[in-house]
């Protein structure tokens, strides 16, 4: 039978916490009306507080990345945490309900409200705001995980929303729960929901494309997330439909798919499983040029 647990150590801040980031050394912590606190976790037994950022309202959402920390208090704000001890507050934005944040690359995240705010945060000092994303009820949790961001929007559920695009955002799936979807995070290959209970989802599909053959070319999809060659995988969301096409280089012809595509036309596959499609290319042993420019093979 398992045992109860007990914490070896503990650290308490001056109000509740609402979110916690752990990167190298340092708990980064959201302790709602008391702001930001730092913990350095060097030595677990013994978590120290080494940093404080008071900020106006509530810290309610965090997010880390790099020397910087990312922060829902009603705005948005970023912090250079370079220096643990000692926190500065590089930019500042006052949207009127931000709840959460997550940062994927040079992008924000942010949950105001009924929407998704995209910022594009590769100048901490100077974000962009890139495109947006309305739901039709309160957004309390965002994920991001390649290039989906996933929602637990309280009464619709569960939204997924591909960001590929930061510009312009849209959603591609959704489940309704029967409570309110409060929490969210993407591990592995699957997807928890916090609705009441654990709703768990399993990541669907990755779709694999091979080159095969004596000759070369290039495969692409749409929606993106295949260049192939190197990018050959890619996960996507189940039911997506997938179109490849190809790009025979000069000396080349492009025989036709095979596995779970067939002809020579584009190929489309639809995601209700993981697939693996192979585009076979021939070479027609004529000599190259030194400058060329590829053929699309179109259906």
């Amino acid at each position: 039978m398992p045992g109860q647990h007990h914490p070896d150590s503990f650290y308490i801040p001056p109000d509740q916490v609402s979110a916690v980031v752990v990167s190298g050394d340092y708990a980064y912590i959201a302790a709602n009306s008391a702001g930001l606190r730092i913990v350095d976790i060097s030595d677990p037994a013994n978590p120290m507080e080494v940093g404080i950022y008071s900020t106006e309202n509530w810290t309610i959402g965090l997010a880390v990345g790099g020397d910087y920390a990312y922060l829902a208090d009603g705005g948005f704000r970023v912090v250079d945490v370079s220096d643990p001890a000692n926190p500065v507050d590089v930019y500042h934005n006052p949207y009127s309900n931000a709840r959460d944040v997550a940062v994927a690359g040079d992008y924000a995240h942010i949950l105001e409200g009924y929407v998704i705010q995209i910022v594009d945060v590769s100048n901490p000092f100077a974000p962009i705001e890139k495109g947006a994303y309305y739901t039709q009820d309160l957004t309390y949790d965002v994920a991001i995980a390649g290039e989906y961001a996933y929602l637990a929007a309280r009464s619709i559920g569960l939204r997924v929303v591909d960001v590929s695009n930061p510009d312009h955002p849209f959603e591609v799936g959704y489940y309704i729960t029967s409570g309110f979807a409060g929490g969210v995070t993407v591990f592995g290959d699957y997807i928890y929901l916090a609705d009441g209970g654990l709703f768990v989802f399993k990541l669907c599909c990755k779709l694999m494309v091979s080159n095969n053959g004596t000759g070369t070319g290039l495969v692409i999809s749409n929606p993106a997330g295949i260049t192939c060659e190197p990018d050959c995988e890619e996960r996507y969301n189940q039911n997506t439909e997938v179109t490849l096409s190809v790009m025979a280089w000069p000396a080349s012809t492009f025989d036709g798919w095979s596995g779970d595509c067939t002809g020579t036309g584009n190929c489309v596959v639809t995601m209700d499983a993981w697939k693996h499609v192979v585009a076979t290319f021939t070479s027609t042993g004529e000599e190259l040029s030194s400058t060329f420019l590829p053929i699309l093979i179109k259906p």
